[in-house]
C-alpha cells in the first residue's frame, strides 16, 4: 500500500490551498455526498467540494455566475493490484470515452498519472502508486443568478472557462493529497 491508509475520510480536512489561490476558496460547509467505504478488498471515499463563488466583481455579469466543484476519489486495493485497469480506464470518463489526444500524462507524480480532459469545463487527474488509485476532478459551471429554479433561462449565457491554466494547482493538491494519506 506504500503507506497509504484511510483511517478517516480525507475530504473534509483537504485543504485545496493550490486550487483555492488559483480559483476561489473551498466553502468551509461544501461538501456533498462524503464517506468512507471498508472492506477488506477495498477501502475508499468519494466527495465533493464547492468552491466559494466568485465575487461579483469576478462574475461574467448579466446575472451569470461560474460555479467550481472539485471531486475527490481515493480508492485503496488491498488484495488487487488495481494497474492493469488504470492503464486501460485512463480515457473513460463519465460521459464515455475521450479521444487519445486529450489525455496526457503527469510525470513524477506516483507510478503512472493522467489529466484527463473530459470538454472545456472538466479535467480529472488520476494517479495510481502502488494499490492506491487517487483522482481530483476540477469542474467548471454556469448558472444565471437572476432566474428562479423553476423559470427558463433566456438567452445564452458565457461560456464555461478553459481550465487548463488550473492543472499545475490540481497537481500540487494531489501532492498534498498523498502526503495527507501516508503514514
Amino acid at each position: 500500500m506504500r503507506g497509504y491508509q484511510l483511517d478517516q475520510d480525507p475530504c473534509p480536512s483537504a485543504q485545496l490551498k493550490s486550487i483555492g489561490a488559483a480559483i476561489a476558496p473551498r466553502e468551509s460547509t461544501a461538501i456533498v455526498d462524503s464517506g468512507l467505504l471498508r472492506h477488506a478488498a477495498l477501502d475508499q471515499t468519494q466527495c465533493l467540494i464547492s468552491l466559494r463563488s466568485r465575487t461579483k466583481a469576478e462574475r461574467p455579469g448579466n446575472g451569470w455566475s461560474i460555479d467550481y466543484t472539485v471531486g475527490i476519489t481515493v480508492a485503496l486495493h488491498k488484495k488487487t493490484d488495481p494497474g492493469d485497469e488504470f492503464e486501460a480506464q485512463r480515457r473513460v470518463t463519465d460521459l464515455g470515452v475521450v479521444p487519445e489526444e486529450l489525455v496526457e500524462s503527469v510525470p513524477d507524480l506516483g507510478d503512472k498519472a493522467y489529466l484527463v480532459t473530459r470538454d472545456a469545463g472538466n479535467v480529472e487527474l488520476r494517479v495510481l502508486e502502488g494499490g492506491a488509485v487517487l483522482s481530483l476532478h476540477l469542474s467548471a459551471s454556469t448558472r444565471d443568478q437572476s432566474a428562479d429554479d423553476e423559470e427558463d433561462v433566456v438567452g445564452d449565457g458565457p461560456d464555461v472557462p478553459d481550465l487548463s491554466p488550473y492543472q499545475p494547482a490540481m497537481i500540487s493538491d494531489m501532492r498534498d493529497l498523498m502526503s495527507s494519506l501516508k503514514h
